[in-house]
């Protein structure tokens, strides 16, 4: 079923509302869950589906960090995050 949840919010129009995401930075808190083989938009989706504050999407490994009270922005180059 993971392979299929790109498809899915595609045909649903789901987009993240919060802004863009921030290239290279990833944000350090309380990681609440996380999970490979994700798409940023699969990783923004289980974000504003659960009690996120913040999410990280590395584009380099397809890995979803999902964070709670993110309390610094670190420089990495191969992520991306953003904050709701």
């Amino acid at each position: 079923m993971p392979e299929h949840l790109p498809w899915i919010l595609s045909q649903i129009g789901y987009s993240w509302t919060y802004g863009s995401s921030q290239i290279g930075i990833y944000r350090s808190g309380t990681v609440k869950s996380s999970f490979y083989e994700a798409t940023e938009k699969t990783c923004q989706y289980a974000c504003d589906h659960s009690p996120c504050d913040a999410y990280n999407w590395s584009s380099a490994t397809g890995f979803c960090v999902l964070v709670h009270d993110d309390t610094a922005l670190v420089p990495i180059s191969s992520w991306r995050s953003d904050a709701r």
